[in-house]
């Protein structure tokens, strides 16, 4: 996927490396100790962002049409934290900090989803057309009235 972060672990001057710039080189490793290649740790990062996104596209596609095409910087933060919790939970767990930072941003995307928060820039999903989903009441006719309910 890698619609809202970059999957690089590594990376050159010039390749983007949006996961270690977001937690850091040196935490990133320490996550990663178990495992000894580049190719597992690159696997690792792309399931945890991967895993992230689904789950962010999951609430979004409610209201916007995913992926979202200019992710906004809570949307990359929002990626950034639940991956970082993806990548702790193949182990031991998250440390407490890590994941309260990661179930306020999981609130975060329910909230955008039921229109209590907004994705600022983001373009939200059409009205359906004419004659869709949507149905128009043409006449509000009472049909039951307490005139009419003279059972007893």
């Amino acid at each position: 996927m890698g619609d809202y972060l970059v999957h690089i672990v590594g990376g050159g001057p010039e390749e983007p490396k949006e996961l270690n710039e977001f937690l850091g080189t040196k935490t990133l490793a320490h996550i990663m100790t178990d495992l000894t290649t580049t190719e597992e740790q690159q696997e690792a990062v792309d399931e945890a962002i991967d895993g992230a996104e689904a789950f962010l596209n999951s609430y979004l596609s409610s209201r916007y049409d995913v992926p979202v095409a200019s992710p906004t910087k809570a949307l990359k933060n929002a990626t950034g934290s639940i991956s970082v919790c993806n990548l702790y939970n193949r182990g031991r767990g998250a440390p407490q900090n890590v994941q309260d930072r990661c179930d306020m941003w999981k609130a975060w995307v329910k909230d955008v989803a039921m229109s209590k928060a907004h994705l600022i820039d983001a373009e939200p999903q059409p009205d359906p057309p004419e004659g869709g989903s949507v149905s128009q009441v043409e006449a509000n006719t009472r049909e039951m009235t307490r005139d009419k309910l003279n059972w007893w």
